[in-house]
């Protein structure tokens, strides 16, 4: 009786000591080391790209959508809810598919580009859309995109 009793309390003394370390969520890194302390908004990085054709920045955000294809990109929103296309560099590395509505600070370059329709139809394919939401995409566009080198999802 009395080396259950013991037992007992030293299960529970571990499960109550184990609970801060499951609560606190683990932010998982891909590809190369991102500096989240210098992490600005995507609404920032609108001013830092102003006048200029590509910057090296840490851009946070929330996922709005990823890759359902492979995992290669995802869509960042700001503030005002525009998207901010972001692309893995080379294939780097994967992201995981179920990470919409999770924090992310990302790091590479931004630059901005015109998208043709076919890539822009390509990714829609991506992302899930229908048949008729990919053939409603009949005009390129302008966007701001970061060539991401690593990233961080919390």
């Amino acid at each position: 009786m009395k080396k259950l009793l013991s037992i007992t309390v030293w299960v529970i003394a571990i499960i109550l000591l184990s609970i801060p370390a499951m609560a606190q969520k683990k932010a998982q890194q891909y590809g190369e080391k991102v500096d989240v302390k210098k992490a600005i908004t995507v609404s920032q990085l609108l001013k830092v790209l102003a006048g200029k054709g590509e910057a090296a920045v840490v851009v946070k955000g929330i996922i709005t959508e990823v890759c359902q294809a492979e995992g290669c990109w995802l869509k960042l929103k700001n503030d005002k809810g525009e998207p901010l296309f972001v692309k893995i560099k080379d294939h780097a590395f994967l992201l995981p598919k179920d990470i919409a509505g999770k924090k992310a600070t990302v790091s590479g370059v931004a630059v901005v580009t015109e998208v043709s329709v076919d890539e822009l139809k390509h990714y829609a394919e991506d992302a899930g859309k229908t048949e008729d939401e990919i053939a409603s995409i009949l005009q390129p566009s302008k966007e701001i995109r970061i060539n991401a080198t690593g990233i961080v999802v919390e």
